[in-house]
């Protein structure tokens, strides 16, 4: 997001509304490295609500991510979570889960590169799987 120029067009979505705006600013968010990127969307036909947030696509972005697979997702109640292997003993750990990837979906917070969880067993599958970038 910082390469991004005031004037600069940019593909985003709105309400699930496919759009193209223009970069206002870039902004500091006021919280670790976040930033804030203002967007003005055309809105002749008052479709958006003003000051709304939006989904943007910002070229060139790329992000490392941890990918774990599906069957290693735990679920209780509205908690989503991993069973991380430990020296002693494996332990539930609660993540916050991102996009998912075919048989893989990202876990964008509660797990660390390197650390094992387990999967449970299946005809095709390993036991333990270890995290990535």
């Amino acid at each position: 997001a910082r390469l991004l120029e005031r004037g600069q067009s940019i593909a985003g979505s709105n309400a699930g509304v496919e759009a193209w705006g223009t970069v206002f600013g870039v902004v500091s968010a006021g919280v670790g490295y976040l930033l804030r990127v203002n967007v003005i969307l055309p809105n002749s036909d008052r479709r958006y609500r003003a000051g709304s947030a939006a989904t943007l696509r910002i070229p060139g972005a790329s992000q490392r991510a941890i990918l774990v697979p599906l069957a290693a997702i735990v679920h209780d109640g509205d908690l989503t979570g991993v069973i991380v292997r430990g020296g002693r003993s494996d332990e539930r750990r609660w993540v916050r889960l991102g996009e998912r990837r075919g048989a893989y979906v990202e876990v964008s917070g509660g797990l660390r590169v390197g650390e094992q969880i387990v999967v449970p067993a299946t005809p095709t599958s390993s036991a333990i799987s270890r995290t990535g970038a």
